[in-house]
């Protein structure tokens, strides 16, 4: 017969495993939030505190195996006393999650695992899939939005030494600091000296637009190269007076016309009429 004491230090050692488990989870909502942004440091962090959520945490390791990629927090090979959960991303398998014991101990008469472990191994590995499957999502999303915003930048070289980068549609600070990482690639790929900037197609530009383009700028100089702002509208200029926003480091012009013009002179080249003639 069980006696009272026992039952409770039954009971104290089931509440220090739960109060285990508990702490492993939330570790899982801290990885998330300070990694989420690297899948691969991520799922390399989200598994060390793993062993520690088992009973035996001393000898205990965890090993995860996703995509044909693999992290683990030992370098001992699974053994066989281990359990496992399926990781399923987009409705199907992608990989397992084991936690094993890389040794054996008499303590292990009736089983190896408890079957609360059984379900937060179960739990767990559904919501690592769960994790993925986001991450991947919201990946896939940015790289295609990337290429979007690529096709609606074009930097055009229009002579030796002159890019045009027309600016169309509407313009906020993720797209814009894309856009200043492109020009700039662009500006070392080709040696440019002279970049046209034109906002003939921009409806609106706000404060932090306004600030990136000054930015770009102030890095177009950095590289030895001139930025020449063409074709903003009489509506968008008032919004930026009244917001305080001043170009005066910018060299401006009213259209693109004009830009291309100052960029020949510029370079000792000047546009000429020529005047047919009868025959």
């Amino acid at each position: 017969m069980v006696s009272s004491k026992e039952q409770i230090e039954d009971l104290k050692a089931e509440l220090k495993e739960r109060n285990k488990e508990l702490a492993f989870m939330y570790s899982i909502s801290d990885s998330v939030d300070s990694h989420g942004e690297n899948l691969e440091t991520l799922l390399q962090e989200i598994i060390k505190p793993l062993p520690k959520a088992v009973r035996f945490p001393e000898i205990a390791a965890a090993e995860l195996n996703v995509a044909g990629d693999t992290y683990k927090t030992s370098d001992i090979p699974v053994t066989e006393w281990s359990i496992s959960g399926n990781i399923v991303i987009n409705k199907k398998v992608a990989g397992k999650l084991t936690v094993f014991y890389m040794e054996n101990r008499d303590v292990f008469v009736r089983q190896i695992f408890t079957h609360e472990e059984e379900g937060m191994i179960r739990a767990f590995s559904e919501r690592l899939g769960k994790i993925i499957e986001r991450i991947w999502s919201e990946q896939a999303l940015l790289e295609k939005t990337r290429e979007i915003t690529k096709l609606s930048t074009p930097i055009t070289k229009i002579w030796d030494e002159i890019l045009i980068l027309p600016l169309i549609g509407t313009l906020d600070s993720e797209r814009t600091l894309f856009m200043m990482e492109e020009l700039l690639n662009k500006i070392r790929d080709t040696g440019s000296r002279y970049i046209i900037m034109d906002a003939t197609g921009v409806g609106t530009i706000d404060s932090a637009v306004a600030a990136n383009i000054l930015k770009t700028s102030r890095a177009v100089k950095m590289l030895g190269s001139r930025m020449i702002f063409t074709g903003i509208k009489p509506e968008v200029a008032m919004t930026m007076v009244h917001l305080g926003i001043d170009l005066g480091e910018i060299i401006t012009r009213a259209t693109l016309q004009e830009g291309v013009e100052f960029a020949l002179n510029e370079k000792g080249l000047e546009i000429v009429r020529i005047e047919q003639t009868s025959t």
